[in-house]
């Protein structure tokens, strides 16, 4: 038998601590886990606003509570510094003048202390996180393991996350639902009569522009939480991005030196050599070892500065003619696309092509189709690069040599095929 110590906070603004049961709070059995206490570290039940028969049933991340047209049963937070700010903000709620009923007021209540609460887990987890991109900052030269302290905030972010949006989907749940929200306001005899006939009473319009004014609220710490989680991403990415640059530096400088080591090979097999002791009558040559001296360091070095210069602008110079071709390609696109129909069309149009006849040239060089190309777009500019690209594609079968065979494969992808004669000297040609 589940028993827990509560406290009972009448209209009166009057409160009582009492030890109550599940039957006589009136509570079902599968709503007696939603006042269940959970265990420090251990996820609870998710936020939930729910009517039940002359009660309401609440439960978010700080307040649980069964709230009455009479009364309202708090049961206690965690921490008791929170039940006594709990209560004594339901307290002030009841006291004050105004046109909310009892329920309302003691849902407002809690829904505020909710949200505060939100509000200041969010700023400590802010100034938390502040505190250790600084640290990080500092020390990251020496150890670029201290990106590893950000996954503890991360982790506490995520299930701040969580909560918020649990607790903002269960205000929009009640929101959502006619039947709900006239279920909510106890004190009001017509709301369910009222929500089947399409209307709303007016202790209905309160409750939704209550659960409305704080389910705003919590969506802006919601969005001041994603902002926070994308901006600890992007301090997480940055400073990968700099741990990945030092790697690259450790890695270039480590290919230096093993070039290097290379490179000095061509010092040390001449000493091999040389070093064997055997005569050979070169030792008694007056300026041999000068000789081989210059000569091993002239190779040496000529060695080192070829892999080099080999190692630091072909790389670049392959990017570099990759990057021409997806400009090339992307103007082409964006720019002479339509044109690929005219170009076409003028290669069909060539006098030794509508001819047909065996022995006429049905082959094109680049430069010949470089002419016919801009004769072809004469309205805009075609750079060489975009020509060179537009004649690669036309030339399937890589030879250099733009045949008619070619045009004709590449006329019927395009869905416009060549007519019979075009067709029969193609044939020919093959």
């Amino acid at each position: 038998m589940h028993e827990w110590q509560v406290l009972v906070v009448h209209p009166d603004c009057q409160v009582e601590e009492r030890i109550e049961t599940a039957e006589a709070l009136g509570l079902a059995p599968r709503d007696t886990s939603l006042f269940a206490p959970q265990p420090l570290g251990v996820s609870g039940q998710r936020a939930t606003i729910v009517p039940r028969e002359n009660a309401l049933l609440v439960r978010t991340e700080i307040a649980r509570a069964i709230i009455h047209q009479d009364k309202t049963v708090l049961f206690p937070c965690r921490k008791d510094r929170d039940t006594l700010r709990l209560t004594q903000s339901i307290i002030n709620n009841v006291s004050e003048a105004g046109p909310l009923p009892f329920e309302l007021r003691v849902l407002e209540a809690l829904l505020d202390e909710t949200a505060r609460q939100f509000e200041r887990r969010q700023r400590r987890l802010e100034l938390l996180a502040m505190s250790i991109e600084e640290d990080i900052q500092k020390t990251l030269k020496q150890n670029g393991a201290d990106l590893q302290r950000l996954l503890p905030i991360q982790r506490a972010l995520t299930e701040l996350v969580h909560d918020v949006k649990e607790a903002e989907d269960a205000i929009a749940g009640v929101l959502d639902d006619d039947q709900a929200l006239a279920a909510i306001c106890l004190s009001e005899k017509d709301a369910h009569q009222a929500a089947r006939e399409g209307r709303q009473a007016p202790s209905m319009r309160l409750a939704a522009a209550l659960l409305g004014s704080y389910e705003r609220q919590i969506q802006s710490v919601e969005g001041a939480l994603r902002e926070m989680s994308e901006n600890l991403e992007v301090f997480r990415e940055v400073w990968s991005m700099h741990l990945s640059a030092t790697r690259n530096r450790i890695i270039r400088i480590n290919l230096i030196v093993t070039v290097a080591s290379f490179a000095l090979t061509a010092c040390i097999v001449p000493a091999s050599f040389f070093g064997m002791n055997l005569p050979s009558g070169l030792e008694e040559h007056d300026t041999m070892f000068w000789s081989v001296v210059g000569l091993s360091a002239v190779a040496s070095a000529s060695l080192f500065a070829g892999i080099y210069v080999y190692w630091k602008y072909y790389p670049h110079t392959r990017h570099q003619r990759r990057v021409n071709d997806l400009k090339a390609l992307r103007d082409l696109l964006l720019y002479h696309v339509d044109d690929l129909e005219d170009i076409l069309a003028a290669l069909q149009e060539r006098p030794e092509v509508t001819a047909g006849m065996a022995g006429t040239r049905t082959m094109m060089g680049r430069d010949e189709f470089t002419k016919l190309v801009q004769s072809s777009i004469q309205d805009c500019q075609v750079r060489k690069d975009e020509i060179d690209l537009l004649y690669n594609l036309l030339d399937i079968n890589r030879d250099g040599l733009l045949e008619l065979k070619e045009v004709v494969k590449s006329q019927e992808r395009l869905g416009r095929p060549f007519d019979d004669t075009i067709m029969r000297a193609a044939a020919r040609a093959a």
